[in-house]
C-alpha cells in the first residue's frame, strides 16, 4: 500500500515538474503587445486603455532574468513560474506576480485590474518593433465669447497622447473626469466635482484674443487652447499635453 502511495506521489511530482519546465520553456523569449482583451463594450474606453499600454514589451531569459517595459516604465529583475503565476523580483527588491490567463509557445495573456476580467495579449517575436507614433492633426485656435463658455459642461472624451507614459497618466485622469461636471459662472468663478472636489473659489477667464481658456485652481493657472466650439460642444487642448478634450452640455450616458 505504501509503495502504491509513493509511486502515485512520484508520478504526480514528475508531472508537476514536467509541466512547470514546459511552461518555463514557453515563457522564455521576447513578447510584444498585440491588444487588450476585455468584456467591456465601450470601444472608446478600450482604445484609450490600449493607447496607455500599447508600448508593453517583455523579455524572459533562460538565466531567469527579465526585462519589462510598460506605460513608459522599465523594470528588470529575476523570475520564476508556478502554474500560471509568474513571480517577479525587481533589481530594487520589489516582488510582484503576473497572473497568466493563457500561455502558449507564441501567445501570452495576463490579467490586469482587481476584477481580472481584462487581459493584455502579447505575441512572441524574434525582435522588438517600434510602432509608429500616432500623428495628431494640428488644430488652429478659435475665438469665442464669454457667453459661449458660461454654464455647465460634462466630459465626453479625450484623444490620447502618442507618448505612452503620458497616455497612462491621462487614462487615470479620464477615469476621474468622466462623471464630473465643470461649471463656468458669469462672474468668473469656476467649480467642478472632478476627483471628489467641489470648490467655488476657483476662477476662469479668456486670454489671447479669447482663444485660450485659463482656469486657476488653488492659485495655479491652467491654460487650454480652444480648438472647437458650438452650442453643444467645446474642444480644449491642455497646453502641456496632446489631444483634444471634448466637453458637452448634456451629460453623456456611460
Amino acid at each position: 500500500m505504501k509503495k502504491e502511495v509513493l509511486l502515485s506521489l512520484l508520478i504526480s511530482l514528475c508531472t508537476f515538474f514536467s509541466t512547470s519546465a514546459q511552461q518555463a520553456d514557453d515563457l522564455i523569449g521576447k513578447w510584444q503587445f498585440e491588444k487588450v482583451v476585455s468584456p467591456d463594450t465601450d470601444e472608446k474606453k478600450i482604445k484609450m486603455f490600449q493607447s496607455a499600454v500599447g508600448d508593453t514589451k517583455m523579455e524572459f531569459r533562460k538565466d531567469s532574468t527579465y526585462e519589462v517595459q510598460m506605460m513608459g516604465q522599465k523594470e528588470e529583475g529575476t523570475w520564476t513560474i508556478e502554474g500560471l503565476v509568474v513571480h517577479q523580483k525587481s533589481l530594487e527588491g520589489k516582488k510582484t506576480e503576473m497572473n497568466l490567463t493563457r500561455l502558449k509557445k507564441d501567445e501570452l495573456m495576463f490579467s490586469i485590474g482587481s476584477g481580472g476580467n481584462t487581459s493584455i495579449k502579447l505575441l512572441k517575436v524574434e525582435k522588438f518593433e517600434t510602432p509608429p507614433k500616432k500623428k495628431l492633426v494640428k488644430r488652429t485656435n478659435v475665438k469665442v465669447t464669454p457667453d459661449q463658455i458660461t454654464g455647465t459642461w460634462y466630459f465626453k472624451d479625450k484623444e490620447m497622447s502618442s507618448d505612452n507614459e503620458t497616455a497612462a497618466a491621462e487614462l487615470l485622469i479620464v477615469s476621474l473626469f468622466e462623471d464630473a461636471y465643470f461649471k463656468y459662472n458669469e462672474d468668473g468663478s469656476y467649480e467642478d466635482d472632478a476627483m471628489f472636489r467641489k470648490v467655488v473659489e476657483d476662477k476662469w477667464k479668456l486670454e489671447k484674443d479669447n482663444t485660450v481658456l485659463v482656469v486657476t485652481k488653488n492659485e495655479n493657472p491652467i491654460a487650454y487652447d480652444i480648438v472647437k466650439i458650438s452650442e453643444e460642444e467645446i474642444g480644449l487642448v491642455h497646453q502641456k499635453f496632446e489631444g483634444v478634450i471634448t466637453y458637452v452640455r448634456t451629460k453623456p450616458e456611460r
